[in-house]
């Protein structure tokens, strides 16, 4: 596993069965990260928070994901160590496209003019300002918004180049005549679609439409598919490319992508309040109420119909074929497809399991696992920011030392001050 995100780490659990983990922070990786996200940030960018971290050397795991050229390298180090004759799992997670967007110059430059770009580093995309616009406290201009998603657009073609490289030498090596290669993503990105930013409070498309990419020529004609699937497919079809058998608990859960079901619903859902950006805006704004945010939300496609219901009552139905951007509410016009879908939805919450009460005593959190909890609205009333919570506890080492007799090159802390 090579995972630059905090949130999907060994520290927080989701490494078991990997023979081996790596983030980039690492104590074997830390110290390139922070030069590789250092050699992206320009003298005058002042576009966030992390300019003046980076520059001041103290900095914490949030602070140099954006080196996912690590994560190639790592899975290529291993995969010169292990037996090639056995089959092999590997997990990567990149994190360039997640905020702050640092993308190198060079990668502006394919979607921004000059001007742009230079004003790509001036740009306010601080938690604060973000936030504010968000909740509708502040606003940017319409060229500060393209500028904003033009920076998001060199990230993805970072993104292209870093994951090209990477197949291009597993397949030099030999290592994909064998194997299945899948590229997806957890989330999209609000570009000020509905007046949102980031990557909370929404079940809309800009965040439920990601790629989703399979790789293996022997079972996987090239091509396009057009049927309804989610990314819970995953666990089945790779069972199933494996010839690995299903628990049969679990023979039932989700569609094989080799034969997707086109009659099948689709269903997402948001149920965590994510409150941590609260105290940014409330310092600025304390009148501003969060009460409107402070919601769940479900959703779910069936046919050519998407219904969104929040946990308050409201919903929404649109025609997604015919209105992608979903800007006409038809649930009036169509209150029995509305009551359908509304069906549909219930009997899929319905069936869901309930895992049952762990026996003996519950799990003991450190204060750096419960304030990441606490940040994704797992754990009641989070108040910090998702930047500065869930950095590992056991990342705190000792500072790492130069070839020139110990001055250090960069101090990895626990917590962001």
């Amino acid at each position: 596993m090579c995972s630059a995100n905090p949130h999907i780490s060994a520290e927080t659990g989701f490494a078991q069965g990997f023979q081996e983990k790596k983030h980039p922070w690492s104590p074997d990786l830390r110290s390139e990260a922070y030069r590789i996200v250092q050699r992206k940030i320009a003298p005058s960018d002042q576009s966030s928070e992390l300019p003046a971290k980076i520059r001041a050397g103290k900095i914490g795991p949030w602070d140099i994901k954006a080196s996912g050229e690590l994560a190639g390298k790592s899975l290529l180090k291993w995969l010169g160590r292990i037996d090639r004759e056995k089959p092999f799992f590997a997990f990567l997670n990149y994190m360039e496209a997640h905020r702050p967007w640092v993308p190198p110059v060079e990668y502006r430059r394919r979607v921004l003019s000059e001007d742009e770009v230079e004003r790509s580093y001036e740009v306010n995309r601080s938690l604060t300002k973000l936030w504010r616009y968000t909740f509708g406290v502040e606003s940017y201009t319409n060229d500060e918004l393209e500028i904003m998603a033009g920076r998001y657009e060199a990230t993805i073609a970072e993104l292209d180049d870093l994951l090209r490289d990477l197949i291009e030498t597993l397949d030099a090596e030999g290592f994909l005549e064998n194997t299945v290669v899948v590229v997806t993503s957890d989330h999209g990105e609000h570009l000020c679609e509905k007046n949102l930013l980031d990557h909370q409070y929404s079940l809309y498309e800009p965040l439920l439409r990601v790629p989703l990419v399979l790789y293996y020529p022997k079972r996987i004609d090239p091509g396009r598919e057009s049927g309804p699937v989610m990314t819970h497919d995953l666990f089945r079809t790779l069972h199933e490319l494996a010839a690995v058998g299903l628990p049969a608990a679990l023979a039932e859960r989700g569609t094989s992508l080799l034969a997707p079901d086109v009659e099948r619903e689709r269903v997402c859902e948001c149920l965590g309040v994510f409150s941590s950006p609260y105290p940014t805006v409330l310092a600025v704004s304390p009148h501003w109420d969060p009460t409107p945010w402070e919601r769940e939300i479900r959703a779910v496609y069936l046919d050519s119909l998407k219904l969104i219901r929040w946990s308050d009552g409201e919903e929404r139905l649109f025609r997604i074929e015919k209105d992608p951007e979903e800007k006409e509410d038809v649930a009036e016009e169509l209150e029995e497809e509305k009551d359908r879908l509304e069906e549909a939805l219930a009997a899929w919450a319905a069936a869901l399991d309930e895992a049952e009460p762990s026996k003996g005593p519950g799990p003991v959190f450190t204060e750096a696992q419960r304030g990441m909890l606490e940040a994704l609205g797992y754990l009641h009333d989070g108040r910090e920011d998702e930047e500065t919570a869930g950095v590992p506890e056991d990342t705190a080492a000792p500072d790492e030392r130069d070839r020139n007799g110990g001055k250090a090159a960069v101090s990895i802390e626990e917590r962001d001050e």
